[in-house]
């Protein structure tokens, strides 16, 4: 649906790849999710390995809502960010596509 919105000329951000971006090789989140998770969840390239992550909360209520409350203000601000880019831009519409 987002590339729909971008071919009419609608400026639109993906959440998921905030997250992405968050969990890759040098991502703003990297250091802090090693911190609490260990090395165990690094990737080869120094990112964080989604899938061991995901499997590891999912199994673990309290890592889920930690890492949760970790995440979500990120994404929240970078949503924030963009709209208000956008606004100040000028664009008349901007949208997020967000599974949560």
């Amino acid at each position: 649906m987002r590339r729909v919105f971008e071919r009419s000329g609608i400026p639109m951000l993906d959440a998921d790849g905030l997250t992405h971006r968050f969990l890759a090789p040098g991502g703003k989140l990297v250091p802090a999710i090693l911190r609490a998770f260990g090395s165990d969840v690094r990737s080869g390239d120094g990112g964080i390995d989604r899938r061991l992550l995901g499997a590891r909360v999912f199994a673990n209520e309290k890592e889920r809502r930690w890492l949760n409350r970790l995440v979500h203000p990120r994404i929240r601000e970078e949503i924030r960010s963009f709209l208000d880019r956008h606004e100040h831009l000028g664009s008349a519409v901007a949208g997020v596509e967000a599974a949560l």
